[in-house]
């Protein structure tokens, strides 16, 4: 009887020390994969911050500040444009207001040298970038051919 009490706690010794390595080799595992997970974790979270910040920045960007930029643009037969990122304000417009003084039609290009925006005599235009992937960073201005038009346009940023 006592070669079978005695196997009987052999058995139960042994499966506590089962338990034990295998708890053992979880926690080694769990440890190696922190380990080498946690770089990876750091830098995704460090990427979605920023993302965030520049979703952040990119919201900021397109608010109305309140202020507003008066410039006189006069148009001839050759194409003239305004910076307004190199040059002051040093910032792009949100949106802008243009009206043409003549005494001939002018033709209006915003951000690009066309395609072209026709301004009779007489007439305004209103450009609204709010909510625009670009805002209003430069205005290209122009002509016919010995032609002149004064354009007043009043950009606010």
């Amino acid at each position: 009887m006592e070669t079978a009490v005695a196997k009987k706690g052999e058995t139960a010794i042994a499966g506590d020390f089962d338990r034990l390595i295998d708890a053992m080799f979880t926690a080694f595992i769990v440890a190696g994969s922190v380990v080498i997970l946690l770089p990876t974790l750091v830098r995704i979270a460090e990427r979605s911050s920023g993302l965030v910040q520049n979703q952040m920045l990119f919201t900021q960007s397109q608010m109305y500040t309140g202020n507003v930029d008066q410039r006189w643009l006069y148009a001839d037969g050759n194409t003239k444009w305004l910076n307004l990122v190199e040059n002051s304000p040093y910032t792009p417009w949100v949106a802008a207001d243009f009206y043409n003084y003549g005494p001939d039609k002018a033709y209006i290009g915003i951000n690009t040298p066309g395609p072209w925006s026709e301004l009779q005599n007489g007439e305004g235009l209103q450009t609204n970038m709010i909510g625009a992937a670009r805002r209003i960073e430069a205005i290209f201005y122009k002509c016919d051919s010995d032609k002149k038009a004064t354009v007043k346009v009043e950009g606010k940023y």
